[in-house]
């Protein structure tokens, strides 16, 4: 066996085999090293995503006085709609607290689903649009997505999507099947930009979606944010790394209507 030198002082080896002269003999020893674990890679935080997941409900609330589309969040009501906040990362550090603050709010008349979401964030600089297409690509641009599973089976449901510069995509999905992105729903979202935040006004027609003739409605609902420049994607509803952002059975829940 060929005799190798120990190593200096100061370098780290994870292992290897030392061979120590002793007299006429040779001694040798495999040598094994704990070596911290490499810096720079995020760690899942431990949470009860189910737990979670049941208490996230959110109210819409009715409103007599008119949307204007417009992007500005400015009408009374949005700030008298509750908070849907909290949201937290499935990517990089799954179960931590988002870095960026997303806040969306869920008012109706009769003719539409109305959502507005606040995007705050402490590089405004640093978003991210590569693409205004309609049906743009999801991985090259900072975006909002809206989930919402109108039937509430927890199997199916409808994706709308916008990015800083207003362009959007849609998508009809179900847990089993995928995505169906040649689906073109009827709707529409206004989008402005603050010094520390970008806001949405989405306005989704009733007629657009699917659901029972029950007089009071619940809905499965999800809001997801990337912020791409930090690699981050956050979910109101927690979701689990495993699992689509998409999944009906991961959404939180809709009331009110």
């Amino acid at each position: 066996m060929s005799r190798r030198a120990l190593p200096a002082r100061g370098r780290s080896w994870t292992h290897g085999i030392v061979c120590i002269p002793h007299m006429k003999r040779v001694f040798c020893a495999l040598v094994i090293c704990l070596v911290p674990p490499l810096s720079g890679f995020a760690q899942s935080v431990q949470i009860d995503h189910e737990a979670i997941r049941a208490a996230r409900i959110i109210t819409a609330v009715k409103i007599t006085e008119k949307i204007t589309l417009d992007g500005r969040l400015d009408e009374p009501i949005w700030t008298q709609a509750p908070l849907a906040a909290g949201f937290l990362q499935k990517l990089p550090s799954n179960g931590a607290p988002a870095s960026e603050r997303t806040e969306a709010r869920f008012v109706y008349d009769d003719d539409n689903l109305y959502v507005g979401v606040t995007c705050y964030d402490t590089q405004p600089d640093k978003l991210l649009i590569k693409d205004l297409r309609e049906d743009f690509d999801f991985g090259t641009t900072d975006l909002v997505q809206i989930f919402i599973d109108s039937i509430h089976d927890r199997r199916s449901g409808f994706t709308f999507v916008v990015n800083p510069a207003g362009a959007r995509r849609d998508s009809q999905v179900s847990t089993g099947g995928g995505a169906n992105q040649d689906w073109d729903g009827v709707w529409d979202a206004k989008v402005t930009t603050g010094d520390q935040a970008w806001f949405i006004e989405f306005a989704i027609p009733f007629k657009t979606l699917r659901f029972s003739n029950s007089p009071t409605q619940e809905w499965g609902v999800n809001a997801a944010r990337k912020v791409l420049h930090k690699n981050e994607e956050t979910h109101w509803a927690p979701v689990p790394v495993r699992y689509s952002g998409t999944r009906a059975d991961q959404a939180g829940t809709l009331r009110g209507l």
